[in-house]
């Protein structure tokens, strides 16, 4: 059985489809972001190399230190990936990440 994950673009969310202005990141494919300079050749992209999946389903994600959110938009973020795991029947787990060396990132 395959189970299929809606991503959501989270800066619509918040920007009500404002333009990102920030100068020390690129966007690739509109919601990947790296920073400016480091973005990696297409043919090493991690969603296709085994090597680059998460181990036991378990994604560390980080709210960007330097935004803005207030706590009720903290708090839509985590209830979006709790949903995410519910629709996956668990398969999938986010935690916030501490020294994990790769992670999803929710920035504005």
């Amino acid at each position: 059985m395959h189970h299929y994950i809606p991503f959501i673009k989270w800066s619509h969310i918040f920007l009500d489809g404002a333009q990102l202005d920030r100068q020390d990141i690129e966007i690739v494919e509109g919601d990947i972001a790296f920073p400016k300079g480091t973005m990696p050749h297409t043919e090493n992209r991690n969603a296709y190399g085994k090597a680059a999946k998460w181990a036991n389903g378990i994604i560390p994600y980080q709210i960007d230190r330097f935004s803005t959110y207030s706590a009720g938009q903290i708090n839509t973020i985590t209830a979006s990936m709790r949903k995410l795991e519910q629709q996956t029947n668990n398969c999938i787990k986010f935690v916030q990440r501490t020294s994990q060396p790769t992670w999803i990132e929710a920035f504005v």
